[in-house]
């Protein structure tokens, strides 16, 4: 597998690519036109939310009848980074999803975008092994 695509419905593009951003996702230029924002390994690509924006999303967070949920996760570089990632989520209008884990090899937290999405952001302590 070369690469992977992840679409990411919006409803606001540009409020979107904000929240990206804020995270600390490279958003091109193109992405406030319903471009992409690019991760290191792999592409967001962001498009207008269809007639009804993502109604049932924001409590379930993609988890309504009939749709897939899909959890992104970032990997954390230490415990402090995901604590300012999960505060800049927050700032840039996220809000919590599930309460912060923290079981001794790994520490994360969870949030939903402005449009239901949910994101992980985790650290895993070096011994721990991989966590993307």
């Amino acid at each position: 597998m070369r690469a992977m695509v992840v679409t990411l419905p919006a409803a606001d593009l540009a409020r979107a690519a904000r929240f990206l951003a804020a995270l600390g996702v490279a958003v091109d230029g193109a992405a406030a036109d319903g471009g992409r924002a690019s991760l290191a390994a792999a592409t967001v690509v962001l498009v207008p939310a269809a007639s009804g924006g993502g109604a049932g999303r924001p409590d379930g967070a993609g988890g309504s009848s009939g749709s897939s949920r899909v959890v992104a996760r970032l990997a954390a570089a230490s415990r402090q980074a995901v604590d300012c990632a999960f505060a800049r989520a927050l700032v840039a209008g996220g809000r919590p999803w599930q309460p912060l884990t923290d079981d001794g090899a790994t520490y994360a937290c969870s949030f939903a975008d402005p449009d239901g999405h949910v994101w992980e952001v985790a650290y895993a302590a070096p011994d721990a092994g991989d966590v993307a």
